[in-house]
């Protein structure tokens, strides 16, 4: 399955949960803008970018949040989305069929979703899925610029 086939099957699969949820979702017409949806929930516009990953491997799945650009004589670059760009990323995972909801910060480039705890002690913070599956909450408890 090519990054294409990945992108739509996640497009697809979030556009049908957020219909469950009741929450209005425009289209983005090509695909040179940068947000996939606009949806509308309390009477705010949010902008929304799909991402889709197959990477689960019994732990954890990781999710890129950049763009590739293919420039060409096999080059490419990535493109970190600003907050300006979207407000929120709407995560889906192939394998296990779960949308997650990250708020942008404007700072991330990947991010780990774990489905086990680890069983050493950790530092730094831990993305536990549950945390982070789509809901309406989730949603309306997004902030805009």
């Amino acid at each position: 399955m090519n990054s294409k086939n990945i992108g739509n099957i996640g497009e697809a699969h979030v556009l049908a949960a957020l219909t469950d949820l009741n929450i209005s979702t425009y289209l983005q017409f090509g695909d040179n803008e940068v947000a996939d949806y606009l949806i509308m929930v309390k009477d705010k516009i949010l902008k929304v970018q799909v991402k889709a990953s197959t990477s689960y491997n019994g732990a954890r799945t990781i999710f890129n949040l950049t763009s590739s650009h293919y420039l060409g004589c096999n080059k490419k670059s990535q493109y970190k989305y600003t907050k300006a760009d979207v407000d929120c990323f709407l995560c889906y995972d192939i394998k296990t069929k779960n949308i997650f909801v990250f708020q942008n910060n404007g700072n991330c480039s990947k991010v780990s979703i774990r489905y086990k705890m680890p069983k050493i002690k950790v530092k730094r913070k831990i993305n536990y899925y549950k945390d982070f599956l789509l809901s309406r909450e989730m949603i309306e408890n997004i902030t805009t610029v």
